[in-house]
């Protein structure tokens, strides 16, 4: 099989998904983030390959809902 290297386990809510190959965090297939062929969480993601995120936060005084 062609993915028979990477590791499986049931993450923290029941899904079926892969171990971060930095970490070895379990993860949903949802979470991760495929790095050639092997996956990782966002944090190790942003390690490997020095990524950011292009939105910032804003900081408000009550949600936007009320």
């Amino acid at each position: 099989m062609p993915h028979d290297h990477v590791p499986l386990a049931a993450a923290p809510n029941g899904e079926l998904g892969p171990l971060c190959h930095g970490c070895g965090k379990r993860l949903t297939f949802g979470q991760s983030i495929p790095i050639d062929e092997h996956y990782a969480c966002w944090k190790c993601y942003q390690e490997i390959t020095g990524a950011s995120s292009a939105t910032a936060g804003k900081d408000t005084e009550r949600p936007f809902y009320r």
